[in-house]
């Protein structure tokens, strides 16, 4: 997770006030929190998913990346 606000490369941009009338914008840290502790979730619980469902994407990854070697 990143601590950089969204829209931080947008700094002369301004956020649509539909949005931002509806929607508190906050980094990916602190909403991450905010979800753990809405859902009953810890953050650690929330990093080790998040860690788990990194490490599946990157064996299948890999595994795709053989099966596209084998066949040509």
């Amino acid at each position: 997770m990143t601590r950089v606000p969204m829209g931080s490369s947008l700094q002369d941009v301004d956020w649509n006030k539909t949005l931002t009338s509806r929607y508190e914008i906050i980094n990916q840290g602190l909403s991450a929190e905010r979800i753990a502790e809405n859902w009953g979730f810890t953050r650690r619980q929330l990093d080790e998913f998040s860690l788990e469902t990194i490490i599946v994407h990157l064996k299948l990854k890999k595994k795709d990346d053989w099966i596209k070697k084998s066949c040509h």
